[in-house]
């Protein structure tokens, strides 16, 4: 398995059991990709420092169902279900919604952090 996919199927397990946070947001930037470490001019979490190319804060990816779905491969589709226990399912373009083989899942209890963790775990999908 390739360091990343490993390390992005690690974060989404983690991303289940954990509240939002800032750190968190940090760690899925920096594994989805666009922010990079900086040795100044960033933004520190975790004894580091952070920052895009364009010196911006992450998206709230871990409590905004609006910057999670930007994780969301392209093409795949998406279904959010969280009435009492958030679940994300997402399903590859070629696989299609009832093909449980492709079928990405995703719980945790923020529904952004489910759709996170599903949508991570597509990426590493992608990625092996």
């Amino acid at each position: 398995m390739p360091p990343n996919t490993e390390r992005l199927l690690q974060l989404a397990d983690r991303i289940e059991a954990s509240e939002p946070s800032f750190a968190l947001d940090l760690e899925i930037a920096l594994a989805a990709g666009g922010f990079v470490a900086a040795s100044s001019n960033g933004y520190k979490a975790a004894g580091f420092v952070w920052r895009d190319d364009s010196g911006q804060t992450p998206p709230p990816y871990t409590t905004s169902l609006e910057a999670a779905v930007g994780l969301v491969p392209e093409g795949w589709g998406c279904e959010l279900v969280f009435p009492h226990s958030p679940r994300a399912k997402l399903w590859s373009p070629d696989g299609g919604p009832l093909s449980a083989t492709h079928n990405i899942h995703g719980h945790a209890n923020h529904p952004a952090m489910a759709l996170c963790a599903a949508a991570l775990r597509a990426r590493a999908t992608i990625n092996g």
